[in-house]
C-alpha cells in the first residue's frame, strides 16, 4: 500500500488559520485580508502576462478591456490598503517598496528595443501622466507583512501577521507545485 502525502492547498491553509487563529493579539480578519493581498498579487501577475501577449498597437477594444481591468485592480488595491490600516495602526507606510516580481524583467527580449533605448540617451525620457496612471495598477506595491520586514513587525508586536502570511504562501506554493505536477503528467501522456 502506497501512501501519498498531499500538501495542504492555499484554501485549506486559509480555512485552518481562520478556524484556529494563532494570533493571541486578536487580529480578527487578518487571514481573509492576507488572502486578498495574495489574490491581488496573482491578479497583477496575470494582468502583466496578458499585457505582454497583446499586440504592439492594441486595438481599441483591447485598450478598453485593459483599461477596465486596470481600474478594477486599482480599486481592489485601494480597498486592500484601506482595510490594512486596521492591522498597521502604529506603522507609517509610504508604499514605496518594490514588488517582488520586478516588472522590468517581464519585457520583450528583442535586441532592437534595447538598442533604441541606448541610442536615445541625449534626450531625457519621461513618462506622460496618462502612462503612469495606466501602468500603476499592475505595478502598484501591496502592503503585505513580508514587504514591511520581520524586524519592524517584531518591534511593533505584529509578527503573527508575518507567520500567517508565511503559512498562506506555503499553501500557495503547494498549489503551484500540484499544478506543475499535473501539467507535467499531461505533457508526459502527450509525448
Amino acid at each position: 500500500s502506497l501512501m501519498i502525502f498531499v500538501a495542504p492547498s492555499f484554501h485549506e491553509v486559509q480555512l485552518k488559520l481562520a478556524k484556529h487563529p494563532k494570533a493571541p493579539s486578536g487580529n480578527f480578519g487578518s487571514v481573509a485580508w492576507l488572502a486578498e493581498g495574495i489574490s491581488i498579487e496573482d491578479s497583477q501577475d496575470q494582468l502583466r502576462s496578458e499585457l505582454h501577449q497583446l499586440p504592439s498597437p492594441m486595438s481599441t477594444r483591447q485598450e478598453v478591456k485593459t483599461s477596465e481591468k486596470r481600474q478594477r485592480l486599482s480599486a481592489r488595491i485601494e480597498k486592500f490598503h484601506s482595510n490594512g490600516q486596521a492591522f498597521f495602526k502604529s506603522l507609517e507606510i509610504d508604499g514605496t517598496f518594490i514588488p517582488q516580481d520586478d516588472p522590468a524583467f517581464c519585457g520583450k527580449d528583442e535586441e532592437e528595443e534595447d538598442w533604441e533605448f541606448w541610442d536615445d540617451d541625449e534626450r531625457e525620457w519621461q513618462a506622460s501622466e496618462e502612462d503612469v496612471e495606466e501602468l500603476a495598477s499592475e505595478l502598484m506595491s501591496i502592503w503585505m507583512p513580508s514587504s514591511i520586514g520581520a524586524a519592524k513587525l517584531m518591534e511593533l508586536g505584529l509578527h503573527d501577521l508575518l507567520k500567517e502570511e508565511r503559512e498562506l504562501r506555503i499553501g500557495q506554493a503547494n498549489d503551484c507545485l500540484d499544478q506543475l505536477r499535473t501539467d507535467l503528467g499531461n505533457k508526459a501522456m502527450l509525448y
